[in-house]
This record gives structure tokens, C-alpha cells and sequence, in this order.
């Protein structure tokens, strides 16, 4: 199927042709990181990939959502919160880790 809206025929080389300089484009983008057209980094998934690369991040991080967030007994998690905080992914940053 040949595209006429703007009323000139495209050659279907010529679409293919554009298509790949574009995927090309998008590619070489995204090698070099955050372009000025590439999506704007989230923070909180920037700091969830940090604590999991910790050896200790995992268990921390199931041991804060299970042990000190999900508890209703205000006693109960602050005991955890006291366990869980003796290892602290170092990756957090300084005012995390008070």
C-alpha cells in the first residue's frame, strides 16, 4: 500500500529506507543514556536497583515491607525496625540510613 495524504506518492523504499534511520537513531540513543528526547530517570527505581545490587538488599528490603510497614502493632514494628536496621544497604543515602 502506497501512502497519497499529503497527495505525493511514497515509494515503499523510501518509507523502509526512513524507518530504519529512525530505529537506528532510537538505538544509538540509548546507548548513550538519558538523551534529551529519552524519558526522565525515576529516583525510587534508581534506589530500588541499588539496595538489590547489596549482598544484604533483598533481605533487607522484605525484611523493612514485612517486619516494620506491615505490622498494625506499633510495638511490633519498631522491634523490627531496630533488627532491620543494623543492615542498612550502604547504597541509601546518608539521611535513609539515620
Amino acid at each position: 500500500m502506497v501512502d497519497t495524504t499529503d497527495g505525493a506518492e511514497a515509494r515503499p523504499a523510501t518509507i523502509a529506507h526512513e524507518a530504519v534511520e529512525l530505529v537506528q537513531r532510537w538505538l544509538a540513543e540509548s546507548r548513550h543514556g538519558n538523551g534529551a528526547d529519552a524519558p526522565p530517570r525515576d529516583p525510587a527505581a534508581e534506589r530500588l536497583a541499588g539496595v538489590l545490587s547489596d549482598p544484604h538488599g533483598l533481605e533487607f528490603a522484605v525484611g523493612f515491607v514485612d517486619g516494620v510497614a506491615r505490622p498494625q502493632d506499633l510495638f511490633v514494628a519498631g522491634y523490627n525496625l531496630q533488627r532491620v536496621a543494623k543492615r542498612i544497604p550502604a547504597f541509601l543515602p546518608w539521611y535513609m540510613r539515620l
